[in-house]
């Protein structure tokens, strides 16, 4: 009995679905409801389904002689039959062609599109390879969301919303924008130049550099580099709202920076310096910066022999001057949450 009601259940729900069935008559097709009417009346050469991932993820294709449109069953909406090509591209989206120009079907809803018409030079990452297209979030179980496209048209470069066809870079970059997978920024590099700008794709926010640079994304700040600039130069954004939290130029290009821990941003610079008696020498500045706190914690000059060192004791972190060479260490401090309460002054810029 419980069966029998559930098939009933499923029997009335199938009765009020759109456009179930391709309907033939002749040489020409259309589209019946589940009671035979009409809904697209019989006068087109082929109609077809056009698929993603799920069942869910679909539109008829139209065509008439050697053009094309769709019928979008979930809102009854029958486009013109303008187009020269209706795709599926890569497993990924549909796309509309009109000669030259491209655009796409945007999926704002589950199952349900709205033409983004052909307006665009093309949609791939250059014009001989694939497709420009990024997860920027979680995917669900049928298919990817908050998907986008970088595009261009009349020469600019931009990016747009596959889900609800808005621009979220706006078209305004001659060159290039691309894409990086790993920590989910574009950056555009002008040619014949150092100039680079990187933009948060959520909510479209440019930081732009005069120089070559590196980045990194870590907890809602951006991470910059200088590449190859003399001084060298390291810079830390809030990547939402672009607030400079930490500017570092040194004294020359050698630096090296790393994390001491998911808390602490390291930089180390290697500076040389002639001694009265002619010889070159280097020294080393250590700099520790609190990535909570937005501070400078730690200022040390070193030679070659020594580094700092932090290690794990009862609880507490201790930090120590490691001698390289003999082994030993010298502890200078103690870290207190993002601070470091201090054993010996000589260690914080203030007091150099």
């Amino acid at each position: 009995m419980k069966h029998l009601v559930l098939l009933i259940i499923m029997c009335l729900n199938l009765s009020f679905l759109p456009a179930q069935r391709i309907d033939q008559v002749g040489d020409k097709f259309g589209l019946v409801d589940n009671q035979n009417k009409e809904i697209i009346p019989a006068e087109f050469d082929l109609i077809y389904r056009l698929e993603l991932h799920s069942h869910e993820t679909f539109f008829y294709v139209l065509k008439k002689g050697n053009k094309f449109g769709f019928y979008e069953h979930s809102n009854g909406l029958k486009s013109e039959i303008v187009y020269d090509e209706i795709i599926n591209k890569d497993k990924q989206f549909f796309q509309l062609r009109k000669g030259n120009l491209l655009g796409f079907m945007a999926e704002y809803s589950m199952g349900k599109f709205k033409a983004i018409e052909p307006q665009f030079e093309f949609l791939i990452k250059d014009e001989f390879t694939d497709p420009v297209m990024f997860q920027m979030d979680a995917a669900s179980a049928y298919k990817q969301t908050n998907k986008h496209l970088i595009c261009k048209k009349e020469g600019m470069w931009g990016v747009i919303s596959l889900n609800s066809g808005e621009m979220i870079i706006p078209l305004k970059f001659k060159e290039m924008i691309n894409y990086n997978k790993y920590d989910h920024y574009y950056y555009v590099k002008e040619k014949n130049s150092y100039n680079t700008t990187i933009i948060n794709p959520k909510n479209g926010r440019e930081f732009w550099f005069d120089y070559e640079l590196n980045a990194n994304i870590i907890d809602s700040t951006v991470h910059v580099t200088s590449k190859y600039s003399t001084p060298s130069k390291f810079k830390i954004f809030n990547f939402f709202t672009g607030e400079e939290q930490f500017n570092f130029t040194g004294e020359s290009y050698k630096v090296k920076f790393s994390y001491v821990n998911k808390n602490i941003l390291q930089l180390v610079e290697e500076v040389e310096f002639r001694k009265p008696n002619g010889n070159l020498e280097s020294r080393y500045n250590w700099i520790w910066f609190s990535l909570k706190s937005n501070q400078e914690i730690l200022f040390a000059e070193l030679n070659f022999k020594e580094e700092l060192y932090l290690n794990e004791e009862g609880g507490e972190t201790i930090v120590y001057i490691k001698n390289t060479f003999r082994s030993s260490y010298k502890k200078i401090g103690i870290i207190e949450g993002t601070f470091i309460k201090w054993l010996n002054k000589s260690y914080t810029r203030a007091n150099r």
